[in-house]
């Protein structure tokens, strides 16, 4: 039995289960159902005096009288231009600790990279460069490396020391960093504000292996829990636990205060309960103009594509590709690959589902248009594999089978990394989601071998209408390139690109400032580092 039959015969079970309901469920259910209907009715009454944004379900879309008058009144609740901050209300389920080696919610998680440093980081061009350190010197066996440390102070005014460098490796190889610092065999004093580092193997990767945060000696045991002493662009000011957390930066001249709502993060953002929403993968949907005022996408290490089955089976016909593909909505599949820009310098002119209006003519080869001719068989299901560990693509699967189960049956197959891989190899699939580095895009022989059954061509079209669009300057030119756009995700028979694995931050309209890019957190992206002659680099010093 294959990994795929194990799977479907698993589904099966389960919905058999869940199809036997006794007759005590029966009635629990009908009085749940009365008392969700009271809750909902005393809820619409409550909701009647709120605020109530745009639905993002209406975000592009024609308003109707209802729609543009609760958009008008918005408008009015909404402060004026120079209405600022000085506090950010966040959203968070949890915040159980503040030690940085500790497996945290990722929204904390976050906040926490901002109030500490590693020896070295990632840039946001993915580039290896020094953080903490003045200066990293690699030896030319690469065995080895200098850093030199220079003046730098925790914030509370003490300086950073050797003794600091040496607990905070200490405590990395007990946490989550684990893995990380694993080519670290020593680390040694070397003179003042110098170390040497010393590495199990010769490499330049080594040098990612500093990039653990830094905290004082003996701060996790005999420090205060509920206080940061990092060096990093934002301290705190305040934390309670599962309560508050308040960071402050003076670079920004912006203070952060993270405290637990109730609600769901989407929920609590559009009803203006929080004012900064993370999202654990990239977002679904819209926000209205009137909501939105910034979204800052961190640094993707990976790449989310959709690739068919183009050899054999449903999906070798191009005439169901593109008209499942006409079937998808396409924002889902490029619009949040590219976010950022959009929302950075193109949000006052974009009108996406407006323009996809003047796409209902879509000619096959036959000339017919392919919105009209559906080319599939009553019956027919195909097959929609991807990583069950992966949560976005677990998302992505079940938002693909909503879109198209009204014209396809759709099996959504999560296996485990092994299995995946092996069926991707075996062609075991129609529809499949998959991930790679993004330097790596669309690289995929070098990911996956040379003989797997799936296409890797065709991307050229697509790379440059992508092209066109971040680079259009007016609305006609995006117009234009966001048509083209459209046409290559529905007629292309490559890999289609829909979005980066990494948290987005969506900041509402009511707040000024920004927040520090978070850096990377794998290998992915580093560029050559080339080895120093300490020597050399001592006697340039001396002169």
């Amino acid at each position: 039995m294959t990994a795929i039959e194990k799977c479907r015969k698993k589904n099966m079970r389960q919905s058999r289960q869940d199809g036997q309901i006794t007759n005590g469920q029966r009635l629990l259910m009908k009085y749940r159902f009365f008392l969700f209907f009271v809750a909902a009715f005393l809820a619409a009454g409550l909701l009647t005096s709120c605020r109530l944004l745009d639905n993002i379900s209406e975000y592009n879309l024609p308003k109707t009288a209802d729609a543009a008058e609760k958009e008008e009144k918005t408008k009015e609740a909404v402060p004026p231009s120079d209405f600022t901050k000085t506090e950010i209300a966040l959203i968070v389920s949890t915040m159980p600790s503040l030690n940085p080696y500790a497996a945290q919610n990722s929204s904390v998680e976050m906040l926490l990279k901002q109030c500490y440093q590693g020896l070295m980081t990632m840039s946001a061009g993915g580039e290896m460069i020094a953080q903490l350190a003045d200066e990293v010197i690699l030896a030319e066996d690469a065995m080895s490396c200098q850093v030199v440390l220079g003046e730098k102070q925790f914030h509370d005014g003490s300086p950073v020391r050797f003794q600091d460098i040496n607990y905070s490796w200490q405590k990395a190889k007990e946490g989550k960093y684990a893995a990380d610092v694993l080519p670290i065999k020593k680390i040694t004093a070397a003179g003042e504000n110098r170390l040497r580092i010393d590495f199990q193997s010769p490499g330049f990767l080594n040098l990612y292996s500093l990039a653990f945060p830094i905290v004082p000696a003996n701060s996790l045991e005999k420090g205060d829990p509920n206080s940061i002493n990092g060096t990093g662009p934002y301290r705190l000011t305040e934390y309670k636990r599962k309560q508050t957390l308040r960071l402050h930066s003076e670079q920004n001249q912006l203070e952060i205060t993270l405290s637990r709502t109730e609600g769901t993060g989407r929920e609590a953002f559009l009803n203006s309960l929080t004012d900064v929403y993370f999202t654990p993968e990239f977002p679904w949907f819209s926000f209205s103009g009137e909501t939105l005022r910034n979204i800052f996408k961190f640094p993707g290490c990976y790449f989310y594509y959709m690739g068919f089955q183009t050899q054999t089976g449903l999906t070798a016909d191009a005439s169901i590709r593109r008209y499942l593909m006409s079937k998808l909505d396409k924002e889902i599949l490029y619009k949040n690959a590219f976010l950022n820009h959009i929302i950075e310098q193109k949000l006052p002119y974009y009108r996406g589902k407006e323009w996809e209006r003047e796409l209902t003519e879509i000619p096959a080869a036959d000339g017919m248009n392919v919105l009209d001719v559906n080319p599939i068989v009553p019956g027919q299901k195909l097959t929609l594999l991807y990583p069950a560990e992966d949560h976005s693509l677990s998302i992505m699967a079940q938002n693909i089978k909503e879109e198209w189960e009204a014209y396809i049956g759709v099996e959504p197959v999560g296996l485990a990394a092994a299995e995946y891989a092996a069926a991707l190899q075996a062609g075991q699939f129609d529809v499949y989601l998959a991930k790679m580095p993004v330097r790596q895009y669309p690289n995929l022989p070098e990911l996956f071998g040379s003989t797997g059954r799936y296409n890797f061509a065709g991307t050229a079209g697509l790379d440059s209408a992508v092209a066109a669009f971040m680079q259009a300057a007016t609305e006609n030119d995006l117009k234009k390139a966001y048509l083209a756009l459209a046409t290559q995700v529905t007629e292309g028979q490559g890999l289609i690109p829909f979005g980066f694995v990494e948290n987005a931050v969506i900041i509402s309209d009511q707040v000024a400032g920004s927040l520090t890019p978070k850096t990377y957190d794998t290998l992915f992206g580093i560029s050559e580092l080339r080895p120093v002659q300490p020597a050399a680099r001592e006697t340039a010093g001396d002169k």
